[in-house]
């Protein structure tokens, strides 16, 4: 596997990106599974995710998988698409951040994240 360095913080990510848009969905928790050691045997240590990737559902998954390897491995979540229809933003899951769901879910201690990324707790609208 070829890695690239993340501009100038000196960390490597693989040339590949593994998205786990189907974790919790079409690939169940043992296909999941499968799925992710096969790429971490190819070297791949970049894995993409979305709190709207199976309602959540592949985050659970992937949080639990990166137990172990959390510090070898770059994981990158999106949190603005809309958790369902009782939600008041795509920010929001149950009037509270979906950022905070997101790192919860895949297991990230939040208060470091929010701290590296600059996050406050307000959103612009």
């Amino acid at each position: 596997m070829e890695y690239k360095y993340l501009g100038n913080t000196g960390v490597q990510v693989s040339q590949l990106c593994m998205g786990t848009m189907t974790f919790g969905n079409e690939a169940d928790k043992d296909e999941s599974a499968a799925m992710f050691k096969r790429c971490r045997d190819a070297g791949i240590n970049f894995f993409d995710c979305a709190n709207v990737y199976s309602q959540g559902k592949a985050e659970e998954i992937l949080g639990q998988l990166i137990q172990g390897s959390r510090d070898e491995l770059i994981i990158t979540t999106k949190v603005w698409g809309k958790m369902g229809d009782d939600t008041g933003s795509a920010l929001e899951v149950q009037g509270r951040p979906s950022i905070d769901y997101s790192f919860g879910f895949c297991h990230f201690p939040i208060q470091d994240v929010q701290h590296q990324i600059g996050y406050n707790g307000f959103v612009a609208h």
